[in-house]
């Protein structure tokens, strides 16, 4: 068992039985995005037959059930969210997303022995990168497009983490506009708060590898790894 931060909560538990109330089923959308079966077993992805959603659950650093979310199929209620808690009954098996990041139990080896992580943004790219490196995988989520002091915390306090590397969604269209100029200062900023604690780059598309909101890792191993040497490091 980990020390945590004693400024980071231990997040309520659930009971890891309740992951049977869904279908241990491989959803075709997922595999057509190339997330491979046995990654989905290893992640506990499964469906949710009743609300048409994939559901994905969140474990701590410990392997605690401490939330599940969902991706829906529903258009409609998409328009309002892909990803969302799911709510049963009356219980919404929700957390404070900030405190935990997706993955750090099933990579937790890989990053301790690598002494470095990648961050990206949605549970999907950590199950890409399972599927492209295995046990050497070392990707976490943030689940969102910030980072913040309790899970640099998580990496380099309590994994011994001394590199990090930023591989958020491409949100630009020209990586010499305006627009990317600003994006690029904000993940700079990012990663330049938290330099102290471990070494930072970060991922930049100026090939056209990506198209825009594709995350690093959705265009197959080898452009990952194409963006991955080309990375900027932060001085």
């Amino acid at each position: 068992k980990y020390n945590f931060d004693s400024s980071i909560p231990q997040l309520t538990e659930y009971p890891k039985e309740m992951l049977t109330s869904f279908l241990p089923k491989h959803h075709p959308l997922w595999l057509r995005e190339g997330i491979k079966p046995a990654v989905m077993d290893k992640f506990n992805i499964g469906f949710w037959n009743r609300e048409n959603k994939i559901t994905i659950p969140h474990f701590d650093i410990d392997g605690r059930l401490i939330g599940i979310r969902a991706r829906t199929l529903d258009p409609e209620e998409a328009k309002t969210g892909k990803y969302k808690p799911v709510l049963i009954g009356d219980v919404l098996y929700a957390h404070p997303l900030h405190f935990n990041l997706y993955g750090i139990y099933e990579h937790k080896e890989a990053i301790q022995k690598r002494r470095s992580a990648i961050i990206v943004e949605g549970e999907k790219s950590v199950l890409l990168d399972e599927g492209y490196y295995g046990e050497f995988a070392n990707s976490v989520a943030c689940c969102g497009s910030s980072i913040n002091k309790f899970q640099i915390s998580l990496l380099t306090n309590i994994l011994g983490v001394n590199e990090i590397i930023i591989a958020f969604d491409k949100e630009y269209e020209d990586w010499r506009s305006n627009e990317a100029r600003s994006y690029r200062l904000k993940i700079e900023k990012m990663c330049k708060e938290y330099w102290g604690q471990a070494s930072f780059s970060y991922i930049w598309d100026i090939d056209n590898l990506l198209g825009r909101k594709d995350s690093p890792f959705d265009k197959g191993k080898e452009v990952f790894e194409e963006l991955y040497r080309h990375r900027i490091k932060v001085r």
